[in-house]
């Protein structure tokens, strides 16, 4: 009995001393807010994704409008595109990648090529975009949650010889 009370002081104290000389645990920060949005941050997702002008006054769902818009645009592109001569004469191949913003206004700005392939692929590509506003053409604007707002936007151009 005598062992088990010494062994039950000794558990007792040490007890004690493990939390007299615990070190205080070191106080973390808490993580930094997150940086405020600017209104100049262009989303990336949608409610609904801008239309090319041209299929308004079709009637259909705003999918009908939607795929109508897509075609014409397609169209539209592959009409006014003319291969690049270097392009031709090294017989370069593939797709470049422009990107654009479309503006809540239904403007397009800031045309850059994202992915070229060379030969004068990437400039043929933005000439062609550029004819959009160059027409006074107005693409129909993203909506987020009922109200148009900025969107970039990405387009493959395919470059192929015949």
């Amino acid at each position: 009995m005598k062992a088990t009370l010494k062994y039950l002081l000794l558990m007792v104290f040490l007890f004690q001393a493990f939390f007299l000389f615990a070190q205080e645990p070191k106080h973390i920060p808490p993580p930094p807010p997150p940086p405020p949005s600017s209104s100049d941050e262009v989303p990336v997702l949608v409610k609904r994704q801008p239309r090319f002008p041209g299929c308004e006054d079709i009637a259909g769902t705003y999918e009908e409008k939607r795929k109508c818009a897509d075609q014409k645009f397609k169209d539209f592109i592959y009409k006014h595109l003319e291969y690049p001569d270097s392009a031709r004469v090294h017989k370069i191949e593939g797709i470049v990648i422009v990107s654009f913003k479309i503006d809540k206004g239904g403007n397009v700005k800031d045309i850059k090529v994202v992915k070229d392939i060379g030969g004068g692929c990437g400039e043929e590509a933005v000439r062609v975009i550029q004819l959009i506003p160059d027409k006074g053409w107005k693409w129909i604007p993203a909506r987020f949650y009922g109200r148009p707002g900025d969107i970039m936007f990405n387009v493959p151009v395919k470059f192929e010889l015949e």
